[in-house]
């Protein structure tokens, strides 16, 4: 229509037989070193045999080949966190947390390689594995008889997915649990940074039945007056401020 647009382009490059030996492995390479194309700043090609060479040491691509590999094979487990009431003692909640032990490694942090799943672009069945574990642990409990709801760490890849409130529903219906049993927990920098985007989903996810957290809160620079747009059901302050609670500066 007579618009001019101008489009830039990440390549990964991945070489037979120096990179991987067969088409499914080198695909792989190729993928990883296109996200760390873009993660160099975007529009620029990235050889995965040069990766090291630019700055990514050989230890860190090495944990990043295993844990492909281990969201492949649903190696990733979910952890269920009991949140307890401080008035009565009884568990209200369970929180769950993404956990990757490694046959060679052995147990990698979460704050390690959640990061490297967003990089290399498997973040998405990342959550997912967890997200189906979570649901399944969920149906357990109610058919248990405990009424506990369930926080779920959600990634800004997830919640932008078009269908991702739909796919959400889908799954539930399916083990005929209802919305409400859920919290999303959203990252205070994808939900006040992004807050056009984020906004619209969150509302659609309320709307659905769903719950909100806010995660890490005070952590950046958002405004308060933020929240009015997002309509959280919780604000999970970081544990940066509740450790110095007791302390001087932390107590103001």
């Amino acid at each position: 229509d007579g618009v001019e647009m101008r489009v830039t382009f990440s390549v990964g490059v991945a070489v037979y037989p120096d990179d991987a030996e067969n088409g499914d492995v080198l695909f792989s390479q190729a993928d990883r070193a296109m996200f760390y194309a873009k993660a160099q700043g975007r529009n620029q090609v990235c050889f995965f045999g040069d990766m090291t060479s630019k700055g990514i040491g050989k230890k860190e691509l090495y944990i990043q080949n295993r844990l492909a590999n281990a969201i492949n094979a649903r190696q990733i487990q979910a952890w269920f966190q009991p949140i307890v009431s401080a008035r009565s003692g009884a568990c209200v909640s369970v929180e769950v947390l993404a956990r990757w032990h490694d046959d060679e490694l052995g147990w990698i942090p979460p704050a390690t390689f959640i990061p490297m799943a967003e990089n290399i672009g498997l973040i998405r069945e990342l959550g997912q594995q967890v997200w189906l574990a979570s649901l399944d642990m969920l149906a357990e409990c109610r058919g248990a008889g405990r009424d506990l709801t369930f926080a779920v760490n959600v990634s800004k890849r997830q919640l932008f997915i078009p269908s991702f409130t739909e796919q959400a529903l889908t799954e539930l219906n399916r083990r005929d649990l209802a919305p409400n049993a859920v919290i999303w927990e959203v990252t205070e920098s994808v939900a006040l940074r992004d807050v056009e985007n984020a906004t619209v989903r969150l509302q659609e996810l309320k709307a659905a039945g769903f719950r909100i957290a806010i995660d890490d809160f005070g952590t950046g620079y958002s405004s308060l007056s933020q929240l009015h747009e997002i309509h959280a059901d919780e604000l999970k302050i970081d544990i940066s401020f509740v450790q110095r609670i007791h302390e001087p500066a932390g107590l103001s």
